[in-house]
């Protein structure tokens, strides 16, 4: 269905879903960084979106159920991003399935090697 949901980690009860207004094709991995925000392999399009818990849209980007898209990172040695984890340092590292590859960005979003 191409969206992301979110559960309660308490007792397991649907909070919301996200991901339809972007739209994703074929989210796979999902990271939370300390900062609450939410990254997602968007493995179709090739790209990781980074997404934020908002109460409104005041920050300018389209909210959907509370959470707005805030960032891509991408590169064109990204192919079918996987996996996704945040490092305590703010860097992301990118698992690529059809490339076979582990990419890092730093915080900023610049390709790291």
């Amino acid at each position: 269905n191409n969206r992301i949901s979110r559960f309660r980690t308490t007792d397991g009860s649907f909070i919301s879903s996200f991901g339809l207004n972007v739209p994703l094709q074929c989210p796979q991995g999902v990271c939370v960084d300390g900062a609450d925000n939410i990254f997602v392999t968007d493995t179709n399009s090739g790209c990781v979106r980074k997404f934020r818990i908002c109460a409104d849209n005041s920050n300018g980007h389209d909210n959907e159920d509370g959470v707005a898209l805030v960032g891509v990172f991408s590169s064109t040695g990204l192919d079918s991003p996987s996996g996704v984890c945040v490092a305590p340092d703010g860097s992301l590292f990118l698992t690529d399935a059809k490339s076979c590859s582990v990419q890092e960005f730093r915080g900023s979003g610049d390709e790291r090697g």
